[in-house]
């Protein structure tokens, strides 16, 4: 997804797993979050989840390949679920759509 991001002028930065995605959510501004449901060391949710209650504004999006995991848009307060395979160009449409509708304070 990185590439494809890029190609259209989208800054992306990237982790290995949910620990360093914290840790760099913590400590550089991002917009967006696009995270994964299945990270090697934890479930996306329980990332989001911790992104949220140190930055609740943030937008996120949610990749997953089980449909059994879409409960959590709503628990979350997760902007957009995306199930797998994502075209690349709904993901673009989809970042873009959760960009725009980020809210200002």
């Amino acid at each position: 997804y990185t590439l494809v991001l890029e190609s259209v002028g989208y800054s992306v930065d990237t982790a290995r797993n949910g620990v360093e995605a914290l840790f760099k959510s913590k400590k550089v501004h991002h917009d967006l979050i696009i995270i994964d449901m299945n990270l090697p060391d934890m479930l996306g949710n329980q990332l989001a989840e911790q992104i949220k209650e140190e930055k609740p504004d943030i937008k996120i999006i949610m990749i997953t390949g089980y449909s059994s995991y879409m409960y959590v848009l709503d628990e979350l307060n997760i902007d957009e679920m995306l199930m797998k395979p994502i075209p690349p160009e709904d993901l673009v449409e989809i970042a873009k759509k959760t960009l725009t509708t980020k809210e200002y304070y």
